[in-house]
């Protein structure tokens, strides 16, 4: 199949240059991956508003160097040869910097409700509050526990917006 792309490709190339001229095919193909590169990454730059996780991904598959941690003394002065003795090194310096606090001794909050009944009752927002959080959800966010993503709840915001009022209102 690719032979056949190759094929159509240098064929379309010669009926695009006059007799007599001599196609590089090299550079040919050079060009048509730069002029292909750039308009991938011209896409990429003005969608980088509503699809950043793609944008981001790229950018990072372009980058020369990778990050990873190397070799680290140890607590007795020994440099760590393998990935189970950092996992001890990195596991027994935590132990020593995180430890655990005393529980006993935590004071107790103030109440501050003077009556049981005022316990967030009085709680006001109106159908343009939910529009205005649906309209707000980042579309590239993973799904949440009910499964629904959140480019489909913006595209049906009008539509539930009234109903989760509703539903609001009464819990």
């Amino acid at each position: 199949m690719y032979v056949g792309r190759e094929e159509s490709f240098i064929s379309s190339l010669q009926r695009r240059q006059p007799s007599g001229c001599q196609i590089s095919l090299q550079g040919c193909y050079r060009s048509e991956l730069r002029r292909s590169r750039y308009k991938f990454e011209e896409k990429l730059s003005s969608n980088i508003k509503q699809d950043k996780k793609s944008f981001f991904a790229y950018s990072r598959s372009r980058t020369k160097s990778k990050v990873h941690i190397g070799p680290i003394s140890t607590s007795s002065g020994n440099m760590t040869n393998s990935g189970a003795e950092l996992v001890n090194s990195f596991n027994d310096h935590f132990v020593n910097v995180f430890t655990a606090e005393d529980t006993s001794s935590i004071p107790l909050p103030d109440n501050r409700f003077v009556s049981s009944n005022r316990l967030c009752s009085d709680i006001s927002f109106n159908q343009q509050d939910v529009l205005d959080v649906l309209t707000k959800l980042r579309i590239d966010t993973a799904d949440g526990s009910d499964e629904l993503s959140a480019r489909f709840l913006t595209e049906i915001k009008d539509h539930i917006v009234y109903p989760l009022f509703i539903i609001f209102r009464k819990s």
